[in-house]
């Protein structure tokens, strides 16, 4: 009934639903992606000579970057994945190569930042926050590549949502709150997170039109991955095929028809 990162990720990849724990596999099984080739759309773009990059805030083998480019019968094979990812022909993995990103190609980059997913895990709040927040910066960067390059389609995606955060408003306030210990826990007993981890005082959001900044926490549903609010967002080229409603798989059918110019059914 969910996804995981691994599992995720593979659906992005390859197009086609598959078990939870594969890596680029089908529950260790080979896999097939929609389009017909035994190959996720990284390597079939490679193999049409687009350029291709891998860029990831974690580990190489970090699966919402590693299935495009290895398969492997599980995530924990960390090292047999980095050597697949390696020698995979990827133009740019990690943040290398920059003289290849100028190449004048068409390209496909895959980026995550993996500290929103393993902070998350660990019901780790602030951790969790700061890395959203570095990820809005570089999307900002991407944002204003594709100003200046509009035949160039951003895609943002999760593969599931890692410990089910939610913003926690603090209704009884008084002048004393910035400074208050949130309780450990919400009124139904979920984990709740303070600036600073479990019985800290609130975060503070940012002024409003007024002036005015609130406090808040962050409840945490579980350590694990979820099913909830994961949310799809495109800009720039084929934007527009993105429907309000997506399917994981998708996801992969939108980077295909911009790369491809087809639509796969």
């Amino acid at each position: 009934m969910g996804a995981t990162s691994q599992g995720g990720a593979t659906s992005h990849a390859y197009g086609v639903k598959v078990h939870w724990d594969s890596y680029g596999t089908d529950g260790g099984q080979p896999l097939t992606s929609l389009s017909g080739k035994p190959y996720s759309i990284l390597t079939e773009a490679h193999a049409a000579g687009f350029a291709t990059a891998i860029v990831n805030g974690g580990h190489l083998a970090e699966p919402g970057t590693g299935v495009f480019a290895a398969s492997a019968s599980s995530r924990a094979a960390a090292d047999e994945i980095t050597l697949k990812i390696i020698e995979s022909g990827t133009d740019i993995i990690m943040g290398g190569g920059e003289i290849l990103t100028t190449s004048g190609r068409q390209f496909l980059l895959v980026v995550e930042e993996e500290g929103s997913d393993n902070f998350a895990n660990r019901n780790n709040a602030s951790g969790a926050l700061t890395a959203l927040s570095r990820t809005d910066d570089a999307i900002g960067v991407v944002l204003d590549y594709v100003e200046e390059h509009p035949a160039t389609l951003l895609v943002t995606a999760s593969d599931s949502e890692a410990g089910g955060p939610h913003v926690y408003p603090i209704q009884e306030v008084d002048s004393l709150v910035a400074e208050t210990p949130l309780s450990p826990t919400t009124r139904n007993g979920g984990a709740l997170d303070g600036r600073d981890g479990t019985e800290t005082p609130p975060f503070m959001s940012m002024p409003d039109q007024f002036g005015e900044r609130w406090p808040f926490g962050i409840a945490w549903a579980s350590f694990d991955d979820n099913l909830g609010g994961i949310v799809a967002k495109a800009h720039g080229l084929n934007s527009h095929l993105l429907p309000l409603n997506v399917d994981n798989t998708d996801i992969y059918r939108l980077m295909y028809a911009t790369l491809f110019g087809v639509w796969l059914p």
